[in-house]
């Protein structure tokens, strides 16, 4: 399932986060998608923002956190 990409990747994690909706089988698969999930540096991420955000950096964006 991780080779199709980001928005399937969340769709998976999101199905796996709803206990009642699926059969055991199908839980256990989809749960699997949370342990292949490629993990981002900080880097990345704030690449990411900047992008996505005009320029602006994490902490204009979200703010300082303090």
């Amino acid at each position: 399932m991780g080779y199709n990409g980001g928005l399937y990747l969340k769709g998976g994690q999101a199905l796996a986060m709803q206990g009642g909706i699926l059969p055991d089988e199908y839980q256990c698969l989809f749960g699997e998608v949370f342990d292949e999930a490629s993990a981002s540096t900080w880097s990345d991420v704030g690449q990411g923002i900047k992008a996505d955000f005009g320029g602006r950096n994490v902490e204009e964006v979200f703010g300082s956190g303090r």
